[in-house]
């Protein structure tokens, strides 16, 4: 099981000659497949946390109060980042300060990409993306934080948001909503070997939603006291399920950060307590469509949902079972003793208490302004690739309704309507979206 650390508070406690109280860190101590403490969908607010979330992108929705200004003061900003000017590349935010990037950042690929122009980096590691419009529309954020593992592991989720939030109240912008698009939580059993895993994952003994699954191998050099380079050939160290919208990693976290000694210090520091040796990390990352399907919409949901989803990802997503699966009774297939372990490490941190529905987030149709967009950018290529000559917008428009009526001649287009909004369920169900104005109505 994994082992008992002493934190910080004992040690004063100690040091005043009173008997500390210990509190539960992990899973030692519970029966297999038991967490021990109160039962909660909160995390324990414990200086030693064998888990948490180890990666966050957050999508913003943002007003800007005072564009103008913020622009330039962001394009000044960035100017100097580009002249490599420090100093002037600095931002004070909130009190704290931050590094404009020379490059901005696009996400997407193709016309569906969303490009944002400044790159914000704090001097706590998170990352906040602006992009150069004052206000979103639509669906389309128009800000991201985006806050890898050593962030999340020095700083956790809510203090990284809380930050986030007040730099950009600092910049006059207001978050109006946000989504969360991409959320990694991990679990560490420290002093443990992964040789139990392996063994059970080669074999076959796991039952698991994914349909796809990698093995890694560590082919690096060590250099020893004498000079002599060892090899460690093919050595297994990870193996990972899922390449979708939810993944599995389960891997040798002292390995993995052998090189990467700040890492390895804070890992130390807030996962560990002292140097293992040895670690097993069990790692799932989730992105936005299956957040959507377990009803993770916002950072609110997320909170509020986490116990429940990972819950849902170590017990029914994947588990590793002691010995061969009954393919038409799986769920009779005992787990294995060192899952166990795991589902009571995450559990450990992100609570074990009655879990919310996990039920899909309803789609929402869009937007009626999304379809005359959607039909201007198709004819728009529609001439690109016909070498048409288009002069101006009216002989586009001219174009476009010569093809759109020579489309139409043959088909009864008032039955099509018709059709489909007995399809969609849009007929007899209320008044529908109204379409924006055309340039010619109230003239």
């Amino acid at each position: 099981m994994v082992p008992e650390v002493p934190s910080e508070h004992d040690d004063a406690a100690s040091a005043a000659g009173r008997a500390p109280e210990r509190a539960a860190r992990g899973p030692r101590g519970a029966k297999p497949g038991e967490t021990p403490g109160p039962l909660t969908s909160r995390p324990p607010s414990n200086p030693i946390s064998y888990g948490g979330e180890d990666w966050l992108t957050l999508s913003l929705y943002v007003r800007h109060r005072e564009f103008a200004e913020t622009t330039k003061r962001l394009d000044e900003a960035r100017r100097a980042a580009e002249e490599r000017r420090r100093g002037d590349d600095e931002l004070t935010l909130a009190g704290r300060k931050f590094l404009v990037r020379p490059l901005g950042a696009k996400v997407g690929s193709g016309r569906s990409g969303a490009y944002f122009r400044w790159q914000l980096q704090s001097e706590t590691g998170f990352v906040l993306q602006l992009m150069n419009v004052p206000l979103w529309t639509g669906t389309m954020p128009n800000a991201k934080l985006v806050a890898s593992s050593l962030v999340m592991m020095q700083l956790g989720i809510d203090e990284v948001v809380r930050q986030a939030r007040d730099a950009l109240r600092a910049l006059g912008a207001v978050v109006e909503r946000d989504k969360v698009s991409r959320v990694d939580v991990c679990c560490d059993l420290p002093g443990r070997s992964m040789e139990p895993l392996l063994a059970a994952y080669d074999a076959g003994h796991l039952v698991c939603r994914a349909t796809r699954s990698d093995e890694h191998f560590n082919d690096d050099y060590v250099v020893g006291s004498d000079c002599s380079m060892y090899r460690i050939g093919r050595e297994r160290t990870s193996f990972n399920l899922g390449r979708g919208d939810v993944r599995l990693r389960v891997y040798e976290k002292v390995e993995e950060c052998r090189y990467d000694l700040k890492k390895l210090r804070v890992l130390v520091q807030r996962r560990w307590g002292e140097f293992p040796y040895r670690a097993i990390r069990v790692e799932y990352q989730l992105r936005r469509e299956k957040l959507k399907q377990l009803g993770v919409d916002d950072f609110e949901d997320w909170l509020d949902k986490r116990a429940a989803v990972v819950r849902y990802l170590t017990h029914e997503w994947c588990r590793l079972t002691a010995g061969p699966v009954d393919r038409k009774h799986p769920d009779r297939t005992p787990v294995l003793a060192e899952w166990l372990d795991v589902q009571a490490g995450f559990a450990a941190w992100a609570g074990d208490g009655p879990g919310p529905d996990l039920g899909p987030i309803a789609s929402q149709p869009m937007p009626p302004d999304r379809f005359l967009k959607s039909i201007v950018g198709s004819f728009v290529s529609l001439f690109a690739l016909g070498g048409v000559a288009i002069d101006d917008n009216e002989t586009f428009a001219h174009e476009a309704l010569a093809r759109l009526l020579d489309e139409i001649e043959q088909r009864d287009m008032a039955r099509e309507v018709g059709r489909r909004a007995l399809e969609r369920g849009y007929a007899d169900v209320g008044p529908r979206p109204a379409l924006p104005p055309s340039d010619s109505e109230g003239e």
